[in-house]
Protein backbone atom coordinates (compact mmCIF):
# COMPACT_ATOMS: atom_id res chain seq x y z
CA UNK A 1 0.00 0.00 0.00
CA UNK A 2 2.90 2.35 0.74
CA UNK A 3 4.27 1.85 -2.79
CA UNK A 4 0.83 2.53 -4.25
CA UNK A 5 0.64 5.83 -2.32
CA UNK A 6 4.05 6.82 -3.62
CA UNK A 7 2.79 6.13 -7.15
CA UNK A 8 -0.18 8.43 -6.58
CA UNK A 9 2.14 11.17 -5.30
CA UNK A 10 4.24 10.77 -8.46
CA UNK A 11 1.10 11.12 -10.60
CA UNK A 12 0.29 14.46 -8.95
CA UNK A 13 3.85 15.67 -9.38
CA UNK A 14 3.69 14.85 -13.10
CA UNK A 15 0.31 16.55 -13.40
CA UNK A 16 1.76 19.68 -11.83
CA UNK A 17 4.72 19.65 -14.20
CA UNK A 18 2.62 19.30 -17.32
CA UNK A 19 0.23 22.01 -16.16
CA UNK A 20 -3.03 20.11 -16.00
CA UNK A 21 -5.65 22.64 -14.95
CA UNK A 22 -5.85 23.06 -11.21
CA UNK A 23 -2.94 20.80 -10.33
CA UNK A 24 -0.14 23.32 -10.80
CA UNK A 25 -2.01 26.25 -9.34
CA UNK A 26 -3.72 24.59 -6.38
CA UNK A 27 -1.69 21.51 -5.43
CA UNK A 28 -4.91 19.54 -5.68
CA UNK A 29 -5.50 16.57 -3.40
CA UNK A 30 -6.85 13.46 -5.16
CA UNK A 31 -7.35 10.97 -2.35
CA UNK A 32 -11.15 10.73 -2.20
CA UNK A 33 -12.12 7.12 -2.65
CA UNK A 34 -10.96 4.79 -3.93
CA UNK A 35 -13.52 2.91 -5.95
CA UNK A 36 -12.97 0.36 -8.68
CA UNK A 37 -14.34 0.76 -12.19
CA UNK A 38 -14.06 -1.46 -15.23
CA UNK A 39 -12.81 0.58 -18.17
CA UNK A 40 -11.59 -0.90 -21.44
CA UNK A 41 -12.25 -4.45 -20.15
CA UNK A 42 -9.93 -4.03 -17.15
CA UNK A 43 -10.34 -2.86 -13.56
CA UNK A 44 -8.96 0.54 -12.51
CA UNK A 45 -8.68 2.21 -9.11
CA UNK A 46 -10.39 5.61 -9.21
CA UNK A 47 -10.01 8.65 -6.96
CA UNK A 48 -11.67 12.04 -7.16
CA UNK A 49 -9.93 15.29 -6.38
CA UNK A 50 -10.50 18.16 -3.99
CA UNK A 51 -11.90 20.37 -6.77
CA UNK A 52 -14.85 17.91 -6.98
CA UNK A 53 -14.46 17.97 -10.78
CA UNK A 54 -11.38 15.86 -11.52
CA UNK A 55 -10.73 12.12 -11.50
CA UNK A 56 -7.65 9.97 -11.55
CA UNK A 57 -7.71 6.38 -12.86
CA UNK A 58 -4.77 4.22 -11.76
CA UNK A 59 -3.99 0.71 -12.96
CA UNK A 60 -4.06 -2.20 -10.57
CA UNK A 61 -1.03 -4.50 -10.65
CA UNK A 62 -2.86 -7.21 -12.63
CA UNK A 63 -4.13 -4.75 -15.25
CA UNK A 64 -2.54 -5.25 -18.72
CA UNK A 65 -2.09 -1.45 -18.90
CA UNK A 66 0.00 -1.42 -15.68
CA UNK A 67 1.77 0.83 -14.87
CA UNK A 68 -0.42 3.63 -16.19
CA UNK A 69 -2.72 6.44 -15.03
CA UNK A 70 -5.27 8.76 -16.59
CA UNK A 71 -6.41 12.14 -15.28
CA UNK A 72 -9.71 13.71 -16.32
CA UNK A 73 -9.79 17.40 -15.41
CA UNK A 74 -11.75 20.47 -16.54
CA UNK A 75 -10.07 23.22 -18.52
CA UNK A 76 -11.71 26.14 -20.30
CA UNK A 77 -15.19 24.69 -19.88
CA UNK A 78 -14.28 21.27 -21.30
CA UNK A 79 -12.80 18.12 -19.84
CA UNK A 80 -9.30 17.15 -20.87
CA UNK A 81 -7.83 13.67 -20.64
CA UNK A 82 -4.18 12.96 -19.96
CA UNK A 83 -2.49 9.61 -19.49
CA UNK A 84 1.01 8.37 -18.86
CA UNK A 85 2.75 5.08 -18.20
CA UNK A 86 4.53 2.15 -19.78
CA UNK A 87 1.76 -0.47 -19.87
CA UNK A 88 0.35 -2.21 -22.93
CA UNK A 89 -0.40 0.34 -25.66
CA UNK A 90 -3.29 -1.80 -26.88
CA UNK A 91 -4.87 -1.85 -23.41
CA UNK A 92 -4.37 1.87 -22.78
CA UNK A 93 -5.73 2.82 -26.20
CA UNK A 94 -9.04 1.07 -25.43
CA UNK A 95 -9.27 2.84 -22.09
CA UNK A 96 -8.36 6.21 -23.61
CA UNK A 97 -11.13 5.89 -26.19
CA UNK A 98 -13.68 4.97 -23.54
CA UNK A 99 -12.66 7.73 -21.11
CA UNK A 100 -12.56 10.29 -23.92
CA UNK A 101 -16.25 9.61 -24.55
CA UNK A 102 -17.25 10.30 -20.90
CA UNK A 103 -19.76 13.13 -20.59
CA UNK A 104 -20.22 15.42 -17.58
CA UNK A 105 -23.03 13.25 -16.19
CA UNK A 106 -20.81 10.13 -16.15
CA UNK A 107 -17.88 12.03 -14.60
CA UNK A 108 -20.19 13.49 -11.94
CA UNK A 109 -21.61 10.03 -11.19
CA UNK A 110 -18.13 8.59 -10.63
CA UNK A 111 -17.10 11.55 -8.44
CA UNK A 112 -20.24 11.02 -6.33
CA UNK A 113 -19.39 7.32 -5.97
CA UNK A 114 -15.87 8.09 -4.74
CA UNK A 115 -17.31 10.47 -2.16
CA UNK A 116 -19.57 7.71 -0.78
CA UNK A 117 -16.75 5.30 0.03
CA UNK A 118 -16.39 4.50 3.68
CA UNK A 119 -12.64 3.91 3.47
CA UNK A 120 -10.64 7.09 3.72
CA UNK A 121 -6.92 7.11 3.08
CA UNK A 122 -5.14 8.98 5.82
CA UNK A 123 -1.36 9.46 5.65
CA UNK A 124 0.32 8.07 8.75
CA UNK A 125 4.09 8.31 8.96
CA UNK A 126 4.49 7.80 5.21
CA UNK A 127 1.95 4.98 5.03
CA UNK A 128 -1.79 4.73 4.53
CA UNK A 129 -4.12 3.93 7.36
CA UNK A 130 -7.71 2.86 6.74
CA UNK A 131 -10.26 4.58 8.96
Amino acid sequence: MWLFRQSIILVFAIASLIGINGFAENSMNCETGPIERTVGLSVWTVYSCSDKQSLIFVTKADNPAHPFFFIISPKDGKYQLYGEGTGSKEATKKVYEELKAYKLAKISQIIAATMKTKIKNVPVEGHLKEK
